[in-house]
């Protein structure tokens, strides 16, 4: 198992993954992306693991629509929780079928319950 962040922000990607490294400890990898090209390439270098990906959906180049479109096309069995700025962007993921299995506000991202929450998810606890 492995665990991806992806956000074009590098402020977002360690607040994220320092608590998540501190909760996972060494038991999962946590791996980051600045891009969505990046992203799905490391997916692809590592496809025998099963991957769990947080990833921002308003990013620059790949956005994350087409981000998570070509993850459940190549990867179907990865899990992805998509991180939004604005609850109007939230409603609009949640009606499209995306596919996304969780969507939070960059606010959630902030407390570490939400997150102890989502590694539990991932590692089925």
């Amino acid at each position: 198992k492995r665990l991806l962040i992806v956000d074009d922000d590098s402020l977002m990607i360690r607040s994220v993954s320092r608590p998540l490294s501190v909760i996972a400890g060494e038991v999962v990898p946590i791996h980051t992306a600045q891009k969505g090209e990046d992203a799905l390439q490391k997916i692809e270098e590592n496809q025998a693991d099963t991957w769990f990906v947080i990833t921002d959906f308003e990013m620059p180049g790949m956005n994350g629509a087409e981000f998570l479109r070509q993850i459940i096309q190549r990867f179907p069995n990865t899990k992805v929780t998509s991180v939004i700025r604005s609850s109007r962007l939230k409603r609009e993921i949640d009606s499209s079928g995306t596919g996304c299995d969780r969507v939070l506000s960059k606010i959630d991202m902030n407390d570490t319950a939400v997150l102890t929450g989502l590694f539990q998810a991932f590692c089925g606890r």
